[in-house]
């Protein structure tokens, strides 16, 4: 259990170091002046996106390589990938993408409270460093977190109770409804992905393809969508379905499901 609340309470330490080392940089180097009250609540409300994302970057490779280099995270969980792509991999992460696309359906014809994430990750886009950020650094961290780190420790005590508290705590970590509702849903469905095969082969990839995609989304906002002019019921209805088949294709593959890989101390 300790491992793997070390390496939640890492994971919430690497957001603020990144956030504290941007603060210091840019009081230093911007035109905020040595003293004065407000001065934080200004840089706040202007950060540089693309700033911000290299310094996370930087302290997420850390955090990573931490990770793997104390055990906080299973044996050979990176390394399993040299045994090549489990049976049904593209039914997995195919599952996983409708299920991505259904929620984004369902939840589109609503307003959700997104803190500001929509501006600061277009002001993300076309840049190398945060674009590694996003696709596969970020990714990657989460998946030894919420998934290889959470779910192998309470696995005993349950297997929903490991996937329900892994993808709350992923949902928790978004920290706005916009990101938080779908990230509980897609958790579920990443830590079923996990479960079937005990590390990372499935998990990961499908991740990082969600990731590509709304990445790409917000750096060509200007690309044909033909989605654009439905109807709100229409989105709902379409995105219930894709999440149903979602559903339905990870119960499929979880019939052939492996044990999931013990972790000897």
């Amino acid at each position: 259990m300790w491992r793997a609340i070390i390496a939640l309470l890492l994971f919430f330490l690497n957001q603020a170091f990144a956030l504290v080392v941007l603060l210091v940089y840019e009081y230093q180097t911007g035109p905020y002046g040595t003293t004065g009250e407000g001065n934080i609540q200004s840089i706040l409300q202007h950060l540089n996106p693309v700033h911000y994302g290299t310094t996370l970057l930087c302290t997420t490779l850390i955090f990573i390589g931490i990770l793997l280099l104390t055990r906080l995270t299973g044996r050979g969980v990176l390394t399993s990938f040299m045994q090549g792509m489990p049976k049904g991999w593209l039914w997995g992460i195919g599952a996983f993408c409708a299920i991505s696309l259904g929620v984004s359906g369902i939840l589109s014809p609503f307003d959700l409270e997104n803190a500001g994430v929509n501006a600061m990750f277009s002001g993300m886009q076309h840049s190398i460093p945060c674009a590694f950020l996003i696709i596969v650094a970020g990714p990657m961290a989460e998946e030894l977190v919420f998934r290889d780190s959470i779910i192998r420790v309470l696995l005993p005590s349950g297997r929903w109770i490991a996937i329900i508290v892994s993808a709350f705590a992923f949902a928790v970590i978004h920290g706005n409804l916009m990101q938080g509702i779908p990230a509980f849903i897609m958790g579920i469905a990443l830590a079923l992905l996990y479960l079937h095969t005990g590390d990372l082969r499935l998990c990961l990839p499908a991740h990082i393809l969600n990731n590509a995609l709304g990445y790409l989304e917000i750096c060509y906002p200007e690309a044909p969508d033909c989605t654009s002019h439905w109807p709100s019921s229409v989105l709902s209805v379409t995105g219930a379905l894709l999440l149903a088949g979602g559903l339905w294709m990870l119960r499929k593959l979880q019939r052939n499901s492996t044990y999931l890989q013990q972790d000897t101390p």
